[in-house]
């Protein structure tokens, strides 16, 4: 008994000193009232967009409706939506995991971090987009926890979007309801519009909303991708980073994916007339078991193209310049693949091998010679670098050398550091390690943090901090980060040593390079005859319906 009393002790005083927040923020929709925790201002679960239940599900957000007292903004919302990862899954290594009572479909809520004590500090904006593979994730998880960047002088944004079927379901029938006739990316328009409640509310809390930086890792990285490319998003956020990913590999079309839609509407109706209301009528525990029924060969949960929110496929826009000119800091860790894939990869030759033959045609030959295979583990880590340098390495630094056609620098970074974690030893310097390192958050970590570790979180979480200020993230006590160019490939690794090198993995990226535009122009080969032969064939349906030979 002495020995728990002891702990609960120490947890006592080493928790940060919490105490409501005297001074209510004025917002347009209404004041609020938040925390205050080792002099940084907390406030949580502010909505920014209305509940998109109802008739609002699978809707693009609304505005939120305005309240008169003050409200109380010291605890999370709930979560989106969401499955809890399997139970033999390398996430659940880092806790408990989702259960039912975490998650509500009224979900659309930020959280901000701030020390300004005026509104007129005008201090730089980081909005953390968050990952999960648009499935699961949320802007509450400890990981994220802002404090120790606002400390640093900044405002920080944390918030939760649509996920899963609730957030990019493409079906025909919505669409035709929509008043633009499309469907999907609900979760991206919901980025948009937390986006949008910063330029509108971020000056109450001293930011400054002509100077937000977004910065995102997986799905978030991909969805800033996403942000670069739309219309809708211009001047709303003027720096951008993105941690272990990014789309530019070429976007499924909405139309596409109705077969896939529909056949998720299946399993959700058992077979009944797909339509709006019937759709909606299902409950949001209906549509996650349905969900959890079908994930396997049903709906694809992606961005799409869509011709209103994604008029157009990003590679094309990134690859002719057209992405918004701001500045850029991507990069990668050096063993994505492990954590994500580890359990599904080919673990002998033969297969291997008709993996790659089939993936990569003429160039077959090139990529087992920069891949190569022998037994069973050697197979395993080829694969595995693969995998991490065609999604990760290709796309970061691709997206880096594309900034310089919109004449805006950009930064690349290599994250090498293996975290000292028992029984992790195969899974490296994993997807997702980088994530404490960038908020020091390392007090969060599950493993033990050396001396080592906490020097690097110190000098990335600065250098973030430094590009969300000035756009380039250098500064007192910070290592010189010189831009990556179509010319000048450099790169920060981060690992033993902090420092820039040249031409980090250049064979293998130079490799997909070549891969992906051969892919593209295919792509584009196989769109252009689909639609002549949809051309022709709607003319020969008018000469018919006209009585004409």
């Amino acid at each position: 008994m002495n020995r728990i009393l002891c702990l609960l002790a120490l947890l006592l005083l080493s928790a940060p000193a919490l105490a409501k927040d005297p001074k209510p923020v004025k917002l347009k929709d209404g004041e609020i009232s938040g925390t205050e925790e080792d002099g940084v201002r907390v406030f949580r679960g502010i909505p920014y967009a209305a509940p998109p239940v109802g008739d609002l599900r699978w809707r693009p957000p609304q505005d939120v409706e305005g309240w008169k007292d003050v409200r109380d903004a010291s605890e999370f919302s709930k979560i989106c939506p969401q499955l809890p990862y399997p139970e033999r899954s390398f996430w659940t290594r880092f806790g408990e995991g989702v259960k039912r009572e975490d998650w509500s479909e009224d979900c659309l809520y930020l959280n901000v971090w701030t020390t300004a004590a005026k509104k007129k500090a005008k201090l730089p904006v980081m909005v953390w987009i968050h990952g999960g593979g648009f499935t699961r994730g949320s802007g509450s998880i400890p990981w994220y926890d802002g404090a120790a960047l606002a400390k640093q002088g900044v405002v920080v944004v944390t918030f939760n979007y649509r996920l899963g079927p609730l957030g990019f379901m493409v079906h025909p029938t919505l669409s035709e309801e929509s008043e633009q006739k499309v469907s999907g990316n609900y979760g991206l328009l919901d980025q948009v519009a937390a986006l949008r409640w910063v330029q509108k509310n971020i000056a109450a809390f001293g930011g400054n909303p002509k100077n937000v930086t977004v910065f995102g890792e997986s799905a978030g990285a991909h969805s800033i991708s996403y942000l670069m490319a739309m219309p809708m998003a211009e001047g709303l956020f003027h720096r951008a980073i993105a941690q272990s990913g990014g789309h530019l590999t070429g976007m499924t079309r909405m139309e596409d994916a109705y077969p896939r839609g529909e056949r998720y509407g299946e399993f959700l109706l058992d077979w009944v007339e797909q339509r709006p209301e019937t759709l909606r009528a299902k409950t949001e525990d209906e549509i996650m078991e349905a969900w959890a029924r079908s994930s396997t060969g049903g709906l694809p949960l992606q961005v799409f193209v869509d011709g209103w929110s994604i008029p157009e496929d990003i590679y094309d826009v990134f690859m002719d310049g057209r992405q918004h000119a701001v500045p850029v800091l991507t990069g990668w860790n050096a063993d994505e693949a492990p954590a994500l894939w580890g359990h599904i990869a080919p673990r002998n030759q033969r297969s291997f091998r008709s993996i790659a033959r089939r993936e990569y045609g003429d160039l077959f030959n090139y990529f087992m010679t920069l891949y190569p295979i022998g037994l069973k583990l050697q197979t395993w880590k080829s694969y595995m670098q693969a995998m991490t340098d065609r999604e990760f390495a290709w796309p970061a630094t691709t997206w880096a050398k594309t900034m310089e056609k919109v004449e805006v620098d950009a930064y690349n970074y290599y994250f090498t550091h293996v975290p000292q974690m028992k029984q992790m030893g195969r899974f490296g310097a994993y997807h997702a390690a980088e994530i404490l390192y960038v908020f020091n958050n390392l007090d969060k970590a599950h493993y033990e943090v050396r001396d080592v570790d906490q020097k690097l979180a110190d000098v990335m979480s600065a250098s973030w901090v430094a590009f969300a200020r000035d756009g380039v993230p250098v500064g007192d006590d910070l290592p010189e980060w010189t831009p990556h160019t179509m010319r000048q490939r450099d790169t920060m690794v981060f690992g033993k040593e902090i420092q820039v090198e040249r031409d980090v993995r250049r064979l293998q990226i130079n490799f997909f390079d070549r891969h992906f535009t051969a892919k593209h122009q295919r792509a584009q080969q196989k769109r252009t005859q689909q639609e002549r032969t949809q051309q022709e064939r709607a003319q020969q349906q008018r000469e018919s319906s006209q009585g004409v030979d």
